[in-house]
């Protein structure tokens, strides 16, 4: 049968305490993320292909202007790539670190908010304070250290690209 009449079918024939004890809105996200999901192999799968396609084309094109050039465009291609993964890979460090040094804030401040009647009555203020403030230091420093990754990364890549074409005209010039 039709794949769309399987589904509406299904979820027609669904137990109605079920029904009524989901909220609707979480009903149609679970519907819309399966569709979703069931989709996403076959636009992987088209990109894929059309990345192979473009692939093969554009080599056999090189290869037919200039099989030389061809070579050292291969071999020159991955040098920017290489130099701007230590940042992405810096990047994604950072993020994780901001993920925890969040939770930890939050933590905290729940905690100060929720016991202040503890803190104070145990003179744990200043402590507490400067608990507070190592979070907040901290915090400044890692969103400090992600920005600057993050404006590097932008004159690194095009330096090494234009050395890349750079390189690429003076091959050519030699071949």
């Amino acid at each position: 049968g039709d794949w769309s009449s399987d589904v509406c079918s299904s979820d027609l024939s669904v137990d109605l305490s079920f029904v009524n004890s989901i909220k609707r809105g979480d009903l149609i996200n679970r519907i819309t993320v399966e569709i979703d999901r069931a989709i996403q192999p076959i636009q992987i799968w088209i990109g894929i292909f059309v990345s192979s396609l473009n692939i093969f084309l554009f080599t056999s094109l090189l290869i037919l202007l200039s099989w030389k050039l061809t070579v050292l465009l291969v071999l020159l291609v991955p040098i920017p790539q290489l130099l701007t993964r230590s940042l992405v890979n810096q990047s994604r460090k950072y993020g994780v670190q901001l993920t925890g040094l969040n939770q930890d804030m939050a933590s905290h401040f729940y905690e100060i908010v929720d016991g202040v009647k503890l803190v104070r009555s145990s003179c744990m203020e200043d402590h507490e304070y400067q608990k507070s403030v190592h979070y907040i230091h901290a915090k400044e420093k890692l969103m400090l250290d992600t920005e600057v990754n993050r404006s590097l990364f932008g004159p690194i890549s095009e330096v090494t690209n234009i050395f890349v074409i750079f390189l690429l005209i003076w091959g050519g010039k030699l071949l």
